[in-house]
């Protein structure tokens, strides 16, 4: 799973919200209904660890947030597709107030309903890809994250 590279040994790298969102909405899935209890619970607790952490970013009330973590229960990172360019699409914009106020669309932009009702939106995602992020050795990234 692509989060899972974040938190490798001896890795420090920082997750980006779209990573960190679509690899927790996912991973209930991807383990499989056949977990233990154990096991929902550490998935249960990510998830409530996730959305308090966002609501606190973009300063929200829980019960905003509440429909979207709903909407994409049960999905796994085969349907989800395209969290890539919405990662990319959101490192590319210039300023931190920017990415705050673009991300809850971003993340609306996973759930298949809004895929069809925000068609213009959810296809300009489809220019961006992850090689628009390499840079040369030594250059620094271009806008302050």
């Amino acid at each position: 799973m692509t989060l899972s590279r974040y938190f490798e040994k001896m890795r420090q790298k920082d997750v980006d919200w779209v990573t960190l969102y679509f690899g927790i909405t996912t991973l209930r899935t991807s383990l499989g209904y056949n977990c233990s209890k154990q096991e929902h619970a550490l998935i249960a607790l990510l998830e409530y660890q996730l959305e308090n952490a966002l609501t606190t970013f973009l300063k929200l009330k829980n019960q905003d947030l509440e429909p979207l973590f709903f909407a994409h229960k049960g999905y796994n990172d085969y349907i989800l597709n395209g969290w890539e360019s919405r990662m990319v699409y959101l490192y590319l914009l210039k300023t931190a107030a920017k990415r705050r106020k673009e991300l809850l669309f971003i993340l609306k932009s996973f759930d298949p309903y809004h895929i069809v009702k925000n068609k213009e939106y959810t296809e300009q995602f489809n220019d961006y890809h992850i090689s628009d992020l390499d840079y040369d050795v030594g250059k620094k990234f271009e806008y302050e994250l």
